[in-house]
């Protein structure tokens, strides 16, 4: 349980956003207009309308990135890259909609669950907002933006080095997500 539960809740990190956004929730309302606005500006979390024009974009740049430092892994780059969308377009269908709402009920209620705690003193600020948006470190964010530091650092074997862990952290995330699928 513990791992499909994981498997779902990292694979879909990517579909938050839009159902977020679709459905709207209590806790944005709590949050506007309070010390608490972590919600306001997201665009950096892909809230827009405009996600996956976004995330095109951001395949685009990593492939560039791939051509220029790492070559010979550019096939293998595509594969997933095109394996990662067809899984997330999967998930996005109608098919998955009861998972997606399952998944959505079980985040909001531990993000629910955080601002209670926060707001009787029992976590501060910086703890709500890393719980919240926990493992978010440890993944593809943070290697992306290593990646484009070391890019304008013009340090090529660092960059090489960084590419090659997101391709294995995206070949990983695309195994929890196909998990979830089958689950």
């Amino acid at each position: 349980m513990g791992k499909k539960l994981i498997g779902i809740l990292l694979g879909l990190c990517l579909l938050l956003p839009s159902i977020a956004m679709a459905n709207g929730n209590s806790l944005q309302e709590k949050c506007k207009g309070t010390n608490m606005d972590c919600y306001e500006k997201r665009s950096h979390h892909m809230m827009d309308k405009n996600w996956k024009e976004e995330m095109k974009k951001k395949q685009q740049l990593l492939l560039a990135f791939v051509n220029k430092y790492t070559p010979e892994k550019k096939k293998e780059w595509e594969a997933v890259i095109k394996d990662r969308n067809k899984l997330i377009e999967k998930w996005s269908s109608p098919q998955y909609a009861e998972k997606r709402k399952q998944w959505k009920k079980i985040k909001m209620a531990k993000i629910e669950e955080l601002h209670k705690q926060y707001e009787e003193g029992k976590i501060s600020k910086e703890e709500f907002l890393k719980k919240v948006h926990s493992g978010k470190e440890m993944g593809q964010w943070k290697i992306y933006q290593e990646i484009q530091t070391s890019v304008k650092n013009h340090d090529d074997k660092k960059t090489a080095q960084l590419l090659n862990q997101l391709l294995e952290h995206y070949k990983q995330k695309n195994e929890m997500m196909r998990a979830a699928l089958k689950s």
